[in-house]
């Protein structure tokens, strides 16, 4: 199968963590997306 670039959102929840793992270990390229990680960027951490 050729790689796909894939987005998974909630990258830092269980299924989100799990499901991205699985589409790089298939060789896919992955963009994760979490609200925790927007958050942080918003109040400066």
């Amino acid at each position: 199968m050729p790689s796909r670039k894939m987005l998974v959102i909630g990258t830092a929840g269980f299924i989100g963590f799990h499901l991205a793992k699985k589409l790089l270990n298939r060789g896919d390229t992955v963009v994760g997306i979490d609200k925790e990680e927007v958050e942080s960027r918003l109040n400066g951490f």
